[in-house]
């Protein structure tokens, strides 16, 4: 029976005439090509496809092969006369017992057909992995529609043999980008995923692979449709495969996923998630599989609608196991994509109420303390911003701050100071807050000091030249919004300076008053009202240093801010106490030296006027005398 196609390719070439593993030109194929077509004996075609097999594993020899013939001889082979066969044949064993010899041939020469278009498919499928070949077989004229054939075929054939080699065949056509939409319109959904639930283990994992690769083009994820979803989800109950079957079926549903409403399938459905959620165990599974699950979970996440399915005890439980192992030694990719996940589904409610324990609120300080990975440190705080800040659940939060106090006043990057200190604002608004802040009083300070400096940055930008445009905002530690760092700034001071530790704690407080002056002409209405309660605390205190806030003008400040129009009724009666209770006499002195100095600007400038006239009346007279 010809050569056998076991033989490895390579070597068979070799062991040709010593002519090494140089590819064969086509006139080699030729014979092989002509003897399968036209001979009338099935054994010698079976011979003849049986040596094309074998050729047909040298990378090398594909191409040639395809130009001498080689593709449409197969293709007539196995497509041809297939439906007359798959509908006659068995009637005729079934219903004509009496006729023995005649249906023992018949029976013969099916299984004889059905072994050599077998063949022949396998073979073809091995031609196919070449590019050039596959244009041929998809649309060339003398094969005409090689993507249709295959899925009527594979619909229409009942032999796990075939549907493996046809399978090989998908699995190819489906890695290319060019195929990919075509294969969904022209219906290969169906077929391949009843080959998925029913075929053997080659086939399915070839119908496995095939919808992965499917999945990644945005269009077909959009014609998936809902029951072909669901059947995807189906394949992670199905038992007794191996763990590359989960792993290959969880990133064809995160690919799906990237569609709001597949996701919401996925989320929907019945114990959706919970087959997914079961491989995120670390006793069980190792990082590779837990990624996976991971990524696949992130990505149906991202759609707003589903996290409320998916704050299952597994999913949330696994986080929290893993988020409490060591993060040096497991690498920041799946540190990051657990704390993103958590991130996502604290957007809802009823999962924020599940994190909000001391558990999750420590997990969540120590990524922001100790963790080395930037990405890892913002998501943590944004999800840490979303615990501390959820109403009622002050009490739980109090014991956090000297660790929040740490992480602000310790961090160099904006985004999380900025974070804490939306925080904090809320936080220190509750009693007892800022007796836990007692040890950063100094650093917090120092840092919502060159906060209360930040000037708006509106003028630079409007120079700036469009080439230096694309300067990405996050990478730049100004960009965040100077108004809002002057708004916390204000904010916290003025809600911890109450604190009777406040001013022993912290020194430098005319230095603080130097730097909080200017938020005075914010155009926040609140900024300025908690600057100037911040002032009005700390003007309370010894003659020196009142002697030096009016040597910087805080009181014609305070005296301008209470005629202003632009301030707040409540900021104008800060001001008039300022003044009035701990500036008064300052404010006296001032008053006094503001008439007396004119009362002598006048006597002064009566004066200058007096001499003037003697000046020009001398003028005049030596004028006179000349004459």
């Amino acid at each position: 029976g010809g050569m056998s196609p076991s033989l490895g390719g390579r070597g068979r070439a070799g062991a040709g005439g010593g002519a090494g593993s140089a590819p064969l030109g086509g006139s080699h194929f030729l014979p092989f090509v002509e003897m399968a077509m036209w001979s009338s004996t099935t054994a010698v075609k079976y011979s003849a496809v049986a040596g094309l097999a074998t050729l047909a594993k040298v990378e090398e020899n594909k191409e040639a092969m395809g130009q001498v013939g080689a593709l449409e001889c197969l293709a007539t082979i196995v497509y041809d006369g297939l439906e007359l066969q798959q509908e006659e044949a068995p009637e005729s064993w079934d219903s004509f017992p009496g006729l023995g010899g005649a249906l023992a041939k018949a029976q013969q020469r099916t299984k004889a057909d059905l072994k050599l278009r077998r063949l022949a498919a396998t073979t073809l499928a091995d031609l196919i992995t070449n590019t050039e070949n596959q244009k041929k077989f998809v649309g060339g004229e003398d094969i005409g529609g090689g993507i249709e054939k295959t899925i009527g075929l594979l619909r229409a054939t009942k032999s796990a043999g075939l549907q493996q080699a046809l399978m090989a065949m998908l699995v190819t056509l489906a890695g290319s980008d060019d195929f990919k939409e075509r294969l969904v319109n022209l219906g290969a959904l169906a077929p391949v995923l009843q080959v998925a639930a029913k075929g053997d283990e080659r086939s399915r994992l070839h119908a496995f692979n095939t919808c992965c690769r499917l999945s990644q083009n945005g269009n077909n994820q959009a014609k998936w449709g809902k029951q072909n979803v669901l059947e995807v989800l189906r394949w992670m109950d199905f038992e007794g495969l191996e763990i590359k079957f989960h792993m290959i079926t969880m990133e064809t549903l995160r690919r799906l996923a990237q569609r709001a409403e597949n996701a919401v399938v996925i989320a929907e459905a019945p114990g959706g998630t919970t087959a997914i959620s079961h491989l995120l165990d670390a006793e069980e599974y190792d990082d590779d599989v837990r990624g996976l699950a991971m990524r696949c979970i992130s990505q149906i996440a991202e759609t707003p609608e589903t996290r409320d399915r998916l704050g299952t005890r597994e999913i949330l439980g696994a986080c929290q196991v893993n988020l409490g192992r060591d993060f040096v030694s497991r690498g920041f990719t799946a540190v990051r994509l657990e704390l993103a996940v958590v991130y996502m589904l604290a957007q809802c409610d009823d999962n924020l109420v599940k994190l909000s324990t001391p558990g999750w609120l420590d997990a969540m300080c120590r990524h922001v303390l100790d963790c080395k990975d930037k990405v890892c440190r913002r998501t943590a705080v944004k999800t840490a911003h979303l615990i501390c800040t959820k109403p009622g659940n002050e009490d739980l939060v109090l014991p956090f701050i000297p660790r929040l106090c740490h992480a602000m006043c310790f961090n160099s990057n904006i985004e999380v100071q900025v974070h804490i200190a939306q925080v904090l604002a809320h936080m220190t608004l509750w009693d007892g807050c800022s007796a836990y802040m007692r040890d950063y009083f100094q650093d917090c300070m120092n840092l919502l000091a060159s906060w209360a400096n930040e000037k708006s940055h509106k003028v630079k930008k409007t120079k700036k030249s469009k080439d230096e445009e694309p300067v990405s905002p996050s990478k730049d530690p100004g960009s965040h919004d100077p108004e809002v760092l002057n708004y916390l700034a204000s904010q916290i001071a003025a809600n911890i300076c109450n604190d009777a530790e406040f001013k022993p704690r912290v020194p430098n407080l005319m230095s603080l008053v130097q730097c909080f002056m200017g938020l005075t002409w914010s155009k926040d209405k609140k900024t300025q009202e908690n600057t100037t309660r911040l002032i009005n605390m700390v003007s309370d205190t010894s003659d020196q240093n009142k002697q030096t806030l009016v040597g910087m003008g805080l009181v014609w400040r305070l005296k301008k801010m209470k005629k202003s129009a632009s301030v707040s009724g409540a900021t104008k009666i800060l001001a008039k106490n300022t003044l009035s209770t701990h500036l008064e006499f300052h404010t006296a002195a001032i008053t006094i030296q503001c008439i007396a100095r004119g009362f002598l600007y006048r006597k002064m400038k009566e004066k200058a006027a007096a001499q003037a006239a003697a000046a020009r009346e001398r003028r005049r007279a030596a004028a006179a005398e000349a004459y």
